[in-house]
Parts: structure tokens; C-alpha cells; sequence
């Protein structure tokens, strides 16, 4: 945080890159010229998440942030 004439200024961004893997197995086959053809594992990316991103500057908070009923409710959990 940065302390300024009206309070403390924070900001915070939380991004996730998604690693999706599809299972798939290498492997080879023969096509019909004789040749050995490689079939890779295609892990793709999947898309991109924005979960936080927020200024405060005193006690007052501005974006994208949980809310005090997503904790309280174990986040719809157990």
C-alpha cells in the first residue's frame, strides 16, 4: 500500500492462464506410404480468468472482489 492525504491506496488483480489437458495419448501409425506418423498429446490452453481485480483507497473498495456472503457461506461448499 501507498499512503496518501486520504488514506492508504492498494490495488490487487488476480489472472489465471488455464492449462486445460485433454488426456489423450501419443502414439503412432503407419500411413499408407509406409510412414510412421506421430500423433502428439494436444493439452490445449483453456481461457483466461479475471477472479480479482480491485482499488481501495481508505476503506473503500472498488471491482471485482469476493463478497462477505460468499465466505460466510463456505463458498456454496459442504
Amino acid at each position: 500500500g501507498q499512503e496518501t492525504e486520504l488514506g492508504t491506496l492498494k490495488t490487487y488483480t488476480e489472472t489465471r492462464f488455464n492449462f486445460g489437458n485433454t488426456q489423450g495419448r501419443a502414439g503412432s501409425y503407419v500411413d499408407d506410404d509406409g510412414y510412421t506418423v506421430l500423433v502428439p498429446n494436444n493439452a490445449g490452453n483453456r481461457g483466461v480468468s479475471l477472479n480479482f481485480a480491485w482499488i481501495q483507497l481508505g476503506g473503500l473498495r472498488v471491482g471485482k472482489d469476493e463478497s462477505a456472503f460468499d465466505t460466510f457461506i463456505g463458498y456454496a461448499g459442504n
